[in-house]
């Protein structure tokens, strides 16, 4: 079985991905975590810059980066970073009484 290393940013630089993320930034939306406005001008290293959160963490999902269904929507980077690795998990409804 042969095992393949993954590079720190698999996934991020490659063409797709500067594409998906194109997309998303285009969208100008509001950040998905704290729902605040994203200011698209501020440099890419600004705490409060543009970033495209995943549903599933590239750090623990790195397979995962570019598929767009694994894309949540804009974030701020600092907001971002704080959700880290963590995975929301959505509880489903009861259902009725039998």
């Amino acid at each position: 079985m042969t095992t393949h290393r993954i590079a720190k940013h698999a996934g991020r630089s490659t063409r797709r991905w500067r594409k998906l993320a194109a997309t998303q930034r285009a969208k100008r939306e509001g950040c998905c975590y704290c729902q605040q406005p994203i200011d698209y001008t501020l440099p890419a290293n600004h705490r409060y810059a543009f970033t495209v959160a995943h549903w599933l963490p590239v750090a623990t999902h790195p397979h995962l980066a570019e598929a767009a269904s694994n894309i949540r929507g804009a974030a701020h980077r600092a907001c971002n970073s704080e959700a880290g690795t963590s995975i929301d998990v959505v509880e489903p409804e009861a259902s009725a009484d039998w």
